[in-house]
């Protein structure tokens, strides 16, 4: 199997699977996307997650100034990647108690 085909199943099985920690599907819908891998195996792609949607979200707000070096940027980009997911996860988290 090739390298690209595991990646697309790894992204599959752990990120795009409706479960409590990805909040299930943004915006679920009956006519999933398959994709046949040049193995013929197939992928179901349903969409982004409700944690995808939400760390987006989360991105509109944030004020940043952008560094002029380019290793400052990588970092800053990683700092609010990371920051945006975390957000996310606290949105998951807290609609979990409300539900």
């Amino acid at each position: 199997m090739s390298e690209t085909v595991e990646k697309k199943r790894y992204i599959v099985e752990n990120h795009l699977s409706f479960s409590d920690e990805s909040g299930g599907f943004a915006f679920p819908c009956s006519n999933d996307k398959i994709f046949t891998t040049a193995d013929g195996e197939e992928i179901t792609w349903s969409g982004m997650t409700l944690r995808d949607y939400f760390a987006g979200q989360a991105l509109i707000h944030l004020e940043v100034e952008v560094p002029k070096s380019c290793c400052e940027r990588k970092q800053l980009a990683n700092n609010i990647a990371s920051f945006s997911y975390e957000l996310a996860d606290a949105m998951i988290a807290k609609r979990k108690e409300d539900i």
